[in-house]
């Protein structure tokens, strides 16, 4: 097949079915034990006095992550990075990926926004869906089952996913 060998030979829709998982980072955890804050330290992304310092005036009982990005010890691209290593998730750049409109209209609008979760391309069969935070199995089947395909969750900066909901969907 000359289309595998030659990129110009391919029509768009394959170009960029075949150039999203260059884009996507594939990071399994080396080490379950492996939390997101060690993870964090370890690629030198927070410092631990931060994060000490954070936990001990933490008395409003914050979620960890959402604290860490609200005053800026962290971004939401690092915290989602580090989740997703420590959970074995795929994680994907949204400013990077091409969405694709059609994966887009297979899900109501009202689920993509009360799952903070944005359907982003087609891949053999299965919808790929960037979430800014990780789905439950129940939330996978529910996608699923509306799609009429099987979903393939991602995990990508939580302000990302936000603001490709605002952008396609605002009045």
């Amino acid at each position: 097949d000359s289309s595998r060998r030659d990129p110009c030979a391919m029509n768009s829709a394959t170009r960029n079915r075949r150039s999203w998982p260059n884009r996507a980072m594939f990071k399994p955890a080396a080490n379950w034990s492996d939390s997101p804050r060690r993870i964090l330290i370890r690629r030198r992304s927070l410092q631990r006095k931060e994060l000490d310092a954070f936990v001990a005036s933490n008395r409003k009982g914050v979620r960890l992550g959402d604290g860490l990005v609200k005053n800026g010890l962290v971004s939401s691209r690092q915290l989602a990075e580090a989740l997703a290593q420590h959970l074995g998730m795929p994680f994907v750049d949204l400013s990077t990926v091409d969405v694709d409109a059609g994966a887009r209209k297979l899900l109501p609008v009202a689920k993509q926004k009360e799952f903070k979760a944005v359907p982003f391309g087609i891949e053999r069969g299965h919808l790929l869906v960037a979430a800014g935070e990780p789905l439950g199995a129940w939330e996978e089947r529910e996608l699923a089952a509306l799609a009429g395909k099987s979903v393939r969750v991602y995990l990508a900066a939580a302000d990302q996913v936000a603001e490709a909901l605002h952008t396609e969907f605002k009045p």
